[in-house]
């Protein structure tokens, strides 16, 4: 559905207690159904952004519809280049793949979280994550922190670099450090060998809303 946007977004901006408050509402459709999309971001005068997204479903979506991901991705600068997060790793970990991770403070280079797939897929969720961190070699970079743990990865390609490359050999040099952040990210499931994701591990078509607060670091 992210990639099926209704026309643009609609963006108002307003200013609440000497902070200024952005609301963009998205809509994506496919033949009629589809999601209603609200992002209301609160920023103060030091740069800090909170967010609040709501992920409406419209009537017409089928009941059992279920997406891999309901989130926000975030394209970053090549040079934020290593992470560090709270929550559960230090390996890949999904709904139904978390009882070998463990809950700490995990450290990794954005380059090592890629793992080179013999077709080139989406992967590197790390699950009930309360904070992370995506820093450059000075220490300077951002903080995304959750008022409650949420699903988050970070990639040295985007979605669709992922999407488009059959081979690993095929994808560009990375030039980006691409952030997700979302509000329920739905499990891996046996669909090659077996059984699709169980459905208390799907990211199913109701109401999604979650909250989360970036913080600029500048440790120069």
């Amino acid at each position: 559905y992210d990639r099926k946007k209704e026309g643009g977004s609609k963006v108002t901006v307003s200013e609440k207690a000497n902070k200024a408050v952005v609301t963009i509402q998205n809509k994506y459709r496919v033949e009629g159904s589809g999601f209603d999309e609200t992002q209301t971001w609160t920023i103060d005068g030091l740069g800090q952004a909170t967010l609040n997204a709501s992920v409406t479903p419209v009537p017409k979506v089928n009941e059992k519809l279920w997406l891999p991901r309901i989130g926000m991705r975030f394209p970053l600068v090549k040079d934020l280049e290593h992470v560090s997060y709270y929550g559960l790793g230090p390996h890949d970990n999904y709904l139904d793949r978390s009882y070998s991770a463990w809950t700490a403070v995990h450290s990794a280079n954005v380059a090592d979280l890629y793992f080179p797939y013999s077709v080139p897929q989406d992967h590197g969720n790390r699950e009930a994550v309360r904070w992370m961190t995506v820093v450059d070699k000075a220490g300077t970079g951002l903080k995304v922190l959750a008022s409650k743990p949420l699903p988050m990865s970070v990639l040295p390609y985007t979605q669709e670099e992922l999407d488009v490359a059959k081979h690993t050999i095929e994808l560009p040099k990375p030039s980006v450090t691409e952030l997700r952040v979302a509000g329920k990210v739905s499990g891996v499931g046996n669909g090659s060998c077996g059984p699709s994701t169980m459905k208390e591990y799907q990211a199913q078509g109701v109401q999604t809303d979650y909250e989360l607060t970036i913080i600029p670091l500048n440790r120069q």
